[in-house]
């Protein structure tokens, strides 16, 4: 099994909407054996600025997926969801990266883990803090909380949903 931590976004349409369709979607086509979702906070957009804030938030599997299935995997579901590759950064109904798998590093065209942005990321490194804090990155070897700490990136990161909430809503989609 490959325990995997993956960013999930979405600032265009339904943004809610379309990341419990994506926790629901790889929760079947990932086959995990395990599913943690962090809470769900809203966030100025990164890079791109004139666009709507974003809602994200980190959901780590357990999958017997290997990485570049899994990047696939993640793939298909952007695209079924509707993710149109556009403006770098641009709005986006759902963007599902890769941003660590435990015993594992890649740095290849298509694929790089740990995500290069990760400790740059304040809107990925506070969700990913409340699942995994003591989790270590591989190469920069640090916690996800020691890089939460060290981060220059001050961008508004405000809960929107807990993840307790995001759950019962899940269940009563799946029902």
């Amino acid at each position: 099994m490959f325990r995997t931590f993956i960013g999930i976004g979405s600032n265009s349409g339904d943004r809610l909407a379309a990341i419990q369709s994506a926790i629901t979607m790889l929760s079947k086509t990932a086959r995990p054996d395990r599913v943690v979702i962090s809470s769900i906070y809203e966030t100025e957009p990164f890079g791109y600025r004139n666009q709507a804030y974003f809602l994200n938030g980190v959901i780590e599997i357990a999958t017997p997926l290997n990485p570049l299935e899994t990047l696939r995997c993640l793939q298909r579901i952007e695209r079924e969801l509707g993710r149109k590759r556009g403006i770098k950064w641009g709005p986006r109904t759902i963007d599902l990266d890769i941003l660590a798998i435990e015993g594992f590093e890649c740095e290849k065209k298509e694929l790089t883990v740990p995500h290069p942005g990760l400790a740059e990321r304040r809107f990925v490194l506070v969700p990913f803090d409340e699942i995994a804090p003591c989790f270590v990155i591989a190469r920069l070897n640090k916690t996800v909380r020691q890089l939460l700490n060290q981060t220059t990136d001050e961008s508004q990161v405000n809960l929107y949903i807990t993840s307790g909430a995001l759950m019962k809503k899940l269940k009563e989609v799946t029902q």
